[in-house]
């Protein structure tokens, strides 16, 4: 018998699954897949025990740090400087005399936090930065102002306030005061930036000279005659009419004023050697008002008329430019401001020269 065609073949039929068994709702699962609530638990408070410990080591060697920091500090050594070099006008005594400023404030002290405490210096406080914390509240200061530097900056306003004492005038503004320490020498510099006055003139009262910044303030010290021979680049202001005031103070009187602007526009034209004073003794006519203002006394004790300095253009006398340019051609021809006369008069349209006569 021949078997069937191929396509009419059908496939044998599947064959029945094996059932899977069902584990009956009330049986446990196995140990290994039961949950462990407790190891969680622990692991939490391994964790917790590791960072406490690693708190606690941090903690101590901050302490220790700290620690090593202050028994360093107690035996370093305290320098006080400037950032920058001061004036050259400053010899060395003067300089020592501002840095001293910083020693006497160092004695000063400072009531401490706790009671029956010893009052704390303010060279530990220089020395130390955290000895800050041991201080005492002060009014009027947060506990946050504490945390800096904060007698740096109590130190800035001594400065500040004993600007006539001694010669701290000499000292126009401090920007920053700040430490640095030197863990190689052992040594906490304290360092001063500072910006420092400079002299515009002297200002002559009877017989002593005293400097004066370009603002009129007067600078600390008293110079005589020879003391001026000196330092004769200075030009002089005579006859102000007003006692000089303490150190670190200004002259604000107008004839005061007027006579630096003056000064600005004399002292660097090549005969300023020749100027003695500027003599204010007649400004705004209070001697005679028909008579020149300003006079420029002159070091072979004669006169140059200059007459009134003002702000804008005169109704009758020629402006300040017009007559720096009279006094330079006086000085080109006659190589003296003064003609080699008497006195010669500046303050008009033309320069008045007395009749020549033999000097």
């Amino acid at each position: 018998m021949s078997a069937p065609p191929p396509s009419s073949r059908f496939p044998d039929p599947p064959r029945p699954l094996a059932p899977v068994p069902q584990r009956p709702a009330n049986v446990a699962p196995p140990a290994k897949a039961r949950a462990h609530p407790w190891r969680a638990a622990l692991l939490i408070i391994l964790l917790l025990a590791l960072a406490v410990a690693a708190f606690q080591g941090v903690r101590r060697m901050e302490r220790f740090s700290a620690e090593d920091v202050q028994k360093r500090l107690a035996r370093a050594s305290l320098s006080i400087e400037f950032a920058s070099r001061p004036t050259h006008l400053l010899d060395g005594e003067i300089i020592q005399s501002l840095l001293k400023e910083t020693e006497i404030f160092a004695h000063e002290t400072v009531p401490a936090k706790n009671a029956g405490v010893q009052p704390i210096t303010n060279y530990a406080r220089l020395l130390d930065p955290l000895v800050e914390k041991d201080v005492a509240p002060r009014p009027g200061v947060s506990p946050s102002q504490l945390e800096t530097p904060y007698v740096l900056r109590e130190l800035k306003e001594h400065y500040r306030e004993h600007t006539a004492d001694r010669n701290n005038a000499w000292i126009d503004s401090i920007d920053d005061i700040r430490r640095v320490y030197d863990p190689k020498n052992n040594v906490q510099h304290i360092v001063i930036s500072a910006q420092f006055r400079h002299p515009a003139a002297f200002v002559l009262q009877g017989t002593s000279y005293y400097l004066v910044d370009p603002h009129g303030i007067r600078l600390p010290g008293e110079y005589s005659e020879a003391d001026h021979k000196v330092m004769s680049s200075y030009l002089v202001i005579s006859n102000l009419g007003e006692s000089v005031p303490p150190p670190g103070e200004a002259i604000h009187t107008p004839e005061a004023q007027t006579a630096l602007r003056l000064v600005k526009l004399l002292a660097t034209q090549p005969y300023a050697s020749q100027i003695a004073a500027i003599n204010m003794a007649n400004y705004d006519g209070h001697l005679n008002p028909m008579e020149p203002h300003i006079v420029l006394d002159t070091i072979f004790h004669t006169q140059v008329l200059w007459g009134r300095l003002p702000e804008k253009d005169d109704y009758y006398e020629i402006t300040p430019p017009a007559k720096l340019k009279a006094l330079a051609l006086l000085f080109t021809r006659y190589n003296r401001i003064d003609a080699n006369q008497p006195y010669v008069d500046i303050h008009l349209d033309e320069v008045r020269i007395p009749a020549a006569t033999q000097r």
